[in-house]
């Protein structure tokens, strides 16, 4: 009850491997891409749909469901940074309970049993990582009562 309403937070700062040169991208081409696993640049905004994305797909290695079918949700943010020589995406994201988080790293890095992980990894390195507990008002009251 009383970690109702309170919200855990990952942030992490990943950095673009070298390996985007192999599509033909160098410093001087620092254009914005997203790339969903089907080794070529997609640049519109456009989801796919589930069918036709690859099962080693970022969107398909965190878009999961539990036990009752229900989707994982979190609230998720990315921002690019970059200049012409190093670049790379800080990622925040929100939720009530870090397990839903934990189980999309999980299909992230060891996949679906068959052998799909997740492709993105191979592409980003994650430079820097934290999680916090970010309280509910309700659970800093209570924690300044007990004083």
């Amino acid at each position: 009850f009383l970690f109702r309403n309170s919200d855990y937070v990952i942030l992490i700062s990943k950095a673009e491997k070298k390996y985007y040169e192999s599509f033909g991208y160098n410093d001087y081409d620092a254009i914005p891409v997203v790339i969903y696993n089907s080794y070529a640049p997609k640049f519109d905004n456009v989801e796919y749909p589930s069918n036709d994305k690859a099962p080693t797909a970022h969107t398909k290695r965190t878009s999961l469901k539990d036990e009752q079918g229900n989707s994982l949700e979190i609230v998720r943010q990315s921002m690019p940074y970059g200049d012409m020589k190093r670049k790379g995406l800080f990622f925040v994201s929100y939720c009530q309970s870090p397990k839903p988080f934990e189980i999309m790293l999980k299909s992230m890095i060891h996949g679906d049993g068959h052998g799909n992980s997740d492709h993105l990894l191979k592409y980003t390195q994650a430079e820097t990582g934290s999680a916090f507990f970010a309280p509910s008002l309700t659970f800093l009251a209570h924690v300044a009562d007990i004083d």
